[in-house]
């Protein structure tokens, strides 16, 4: 019997959709919160208190409004107190591959972790590891808000889609710094979409609590950009969450990447 079970099945809605015309960042993650909610229900029922430390995504492929979506979930590696969960997106319609996502999730209890039915092998792929900011790379800032109430979730801390929003946005101010501006992707047809996201946890703020994101450009190529986005918090300054967020300049009508003009690869080098 399979151990993969699903979590999550839905459509895309067209409020959903940003300006690039295909499924905002956030609003994957809130299928992921409520697959992570079904999942660790199923496999690790009376674990105790959890909170999830990070999740690495990749995307495959994009979604656009009216498409088709379901998420299938496993247990792909424990331990002491840490369970890794494995999801995988998929277009309803062609059974296709759009996403994979490993979450790591840390428990109250540093009991070992026995998840029902076992451990199933992952398969995703290989997850990259990238050099984190150097010392002294310039950051720009790229967000300021409070938490509002209907941003948060059960547990009263702000929800992973409103997480991503904040960090979705600060990609747009970052970008502004290198002259990709709201007008410059009009005018020329571009857009930005993101094929890597590798998301780490601290600790998520609740109702009212005051945020600050800053943002640094780390990796320039022919058409692809990797961004670093650091949120923290406005009274204390301590880090909340930080997300890695790799992506390409893309060609709006051809729905493909398409090479970053020179103007903007020197400014972002410059920038890094």
């Amino acid at each position: 019997m399979s151990l993969w079970i699903e979590t999550y099945r839905g459509i895309v809605k067209a409020w959903e959709c940003d300006v690039f015309d295909h499924l905002t960042i956030a609003y994957y993650y809130e299928h992921y919160e409520d697959a992570s909610a079904i999942a660790l229900d199923a496999v690790a029922p009376h674990a105790g208190p959890s909170r999830t430390a990070g999740l690495y995504v990749r995307h495959l492929r994009e979604f656009r409004a009216g498409d088709t979506l379901h998420i299938m979930s496993a247990p792909i590696a424990a331990g002491d107190g840490a369970l890794t969960l494995g999801h995988k997106v998929f277009d309803s319609a062609t059974g296709e591959l759009a996403a994979t996502v490993e979450q790591s999730i840390a428990f109250a209890v540093p009991h070992r972790i026995e998840p029902a039915g076992g451990i199933v092998p992952w398969d995703g792929p290989e997850r990259e590891r990238r050099d984190p900011p150097a010392h002294g790379a310039e950051f720009v800032a790229s967000g300021r808000s409070t938490v509002k109430p209907w941003e948060v979730d059960a547990a009263g801390r702000l929800g992973w889609q409103h997480l991503i929003h904040r960090f979705s946005g600060a990609g747009l101010h970052a970008c502004n710094a290198i002259g990709m501006t709201a007008k410059y992707l009009r005018d020329n047809r571009r857009g930005y979409s993101t094929f890597e996201l590798d998301l780490a946890i601290n600790a998520l703020p609740g109702v009212g609590d005051h945020v600050a994101v800053e943002s640094a450009i780390l990796q320039v190529g022919k058409s692809s950009m990797r961004l670093f986005h650091r949120m923290v918090d406005g009274r204390s300054g301590a880090e909340i969450a930080s997300l890695g967020q790799f992506g390409v300049h893309f060609d709006m009508a051809a729905r493909r990447p398409a090479p970053l003009p020179d103007a903007l690869r020197e400014a972002a080098a410059r920038l890094g």
